[in-house]
């Protein structure tokens, strides 16, 4: 393996010290781009949904419901969407990528942005000796769920990913520089090493203690700002009234100047996989204009059995952890939260059935005289997607059964669970 530079390293450690990754990444994909090797792949989707959801009142829409497309009337309501999500990915032979990744939607739930960046980053490899060394800088998704495990973080299984990876497309993305290290083994397998510093996601857990889990597929774009609920809490001058009033930026400037870390292990070969990711959002907690920056921690862990291959497969994640915030002398939010989900899926080309059980629980441990954060519940998903060619028809059916007591403040019910049709025709290409 060629050493690392030492120069190119320094530089990818200002950048994000100073919170630029994004800028860097896209300068060095631009430099990538520039070599007479390099090669650029374009690939995406175009997909369009129709719901029908029985559901409280949408957390989308000034309220608490898990589902997108609730309105909380006791009866199916519809709902339509359209979305496309492009990659554009260049490569340089096997050292050098960058990739970007888009999207754009259209649909009743009219929040955030239409258009916007899930993903930009670069990539640099080292080879050698049956090891492979990567730097990765920019904003990407932790290489992790054993749900969205396809191209431009697609789900081969559901149409609605589970809590856990909802939450992470909301609030987990981190804007930083990852280094990876991976071992193939004599047995066939592969053992992975990795850890990660990142900026820019100070605010993660906002979403997760004053809303709760929530199930869509829906992917948080740079720079956008997600309603929060209407609670006495954040309308309060003594409490947390001084939160900005559009609501919270899971990914935005950097609040307080501390960098995050994560590390990772994973094991896998042709069939199996097994992970373990540890996140610290290191947040000082403190308020910062209009923002708090929270600290998040938590443990995930995942397998995966031939979950996407031909006849039965299995695959599950398991996290929990914990997210705070609060300046001194004020009250303090700080919950507790677990999740776990276990999919099966059978695979008989061109047809994919999945059914996937899952339980939640959050735990309101601060003890101040703000709403009550707790939950609990379960949720189970039934799907199956056909498949033409560069077609994909899908349909799903969702049930989830749940309590907040402090939603009764602001649904009247503190039942916030909730049923859901869905169907979908996607063109990939």
């Amino acid at each position: 393996m060629a050493a690392l530079p030492a120069r190119a390293l320094a530089a990818v450690v200002r950048s994000v010290v100073k919170r630029r990754a994004l800028w860097f990444a896209a300068f060095v994909a631009l430099a990538a781009a520039a070599q007479a090797r390099t090669e650029v792949a374009v690939l995406g989707f175009v997909a369009a949904r129709g719901t029908l959801a029985d559901a409280p009142q949408s957390w989308t829409d000034n309220a608490l419901g898990r589902l997108l497309d609730g309105d909380g009337d006791g009866e199916f309501s519809a709902g339509l969407g359209l979305e496309a999500r492009v990659l554009i990915e260049a490569n340089s032979g096997l050292e050098w990528s960058a990739k970007l990744h888009l999207g754009a939607r259209l649909d009743n739930n009219s929040v955030g942005r239409k258009l916007g960046v899930i993903e930009a980053f670069v990539e640099r490899r080292w080879f050698g000796d049956g090891q492979r060394w990567q730097l990765r800088a920019g904003q990407f998704f932790l290489p992790v769920s054993r749900e969205n495990i396809e191209a431009l973080w697609v789900n081969p299984y559901t149409l609605t990913h589970s809590a856990l990876n909802s939450w992470v497309g909301e609030e987990i993305r981190p804007v930083g520089v990852d280094f990876s290290w991976r071992r193939e083994l004599q047995s066939g397998a592969r053992l992975d090493l990795a850890a990660t510093v990142f900026a820019q996601n100070d605010s993660s857990g906002a979403l997760l203690a004053w809303r709760g889990f929530a199930w869509h597929d829906r992917l948080s774009f740079y720079g956008e700002t997600l309603p929060l609920a209407p609670l006495a809490s954040l309308n309060d001058p003594a409490i947390f009234g001084d939160q900005n009033d559009s609501g919270t930026k899971p990914f935005g400037s950097d609040l307080d100047g501390r960098l995050g870390y994560a590390l990772r292990a994973r094991w896998s070969d042709d069939v199996r996989s097994w992970l373990l990711t540890a996140v610290d959002t290191r947040g000082d907690l403190g308020l910062h204009s209009g923002e708090y920056a929270w600290q998040t921690r938590l443990l995930l862990g995942g397998f995966d059995h031939n979950a996407a291959g031909q006849g039965w497969g299995y695959a599950a994640e398991a996290m929990g952890g914990d997210s705070r915030m609060g300046v001194v002398g004020r009250p303090k939010a700080h919950i507790r939260f677990y999740t776990a989900y276990l999919l099966a899926s059978y695979g008989d080309d061109p047809w994919r059935y999945s059914i996937r059980a899952e339980g939640f629980d959050i735990d309101d441990i601060d003890q101040t005289i703000a709403e009550n954060n707790e939950e609990q519940g379960w949720a189970i998903t039934l799907a199956a997607l056909r498949y033409y060619g560069q077609w994909r028809l899908g349909m799903e059916y969702l049930y989830i059964d749940g309590e907040r007591p402090g939603a009764s403040d602001v649904l009247l019910d503190r039942h916030t669970g909730g049923q859901q049709l869905k169907f979908e025709v996607r063109y990939e290409f």
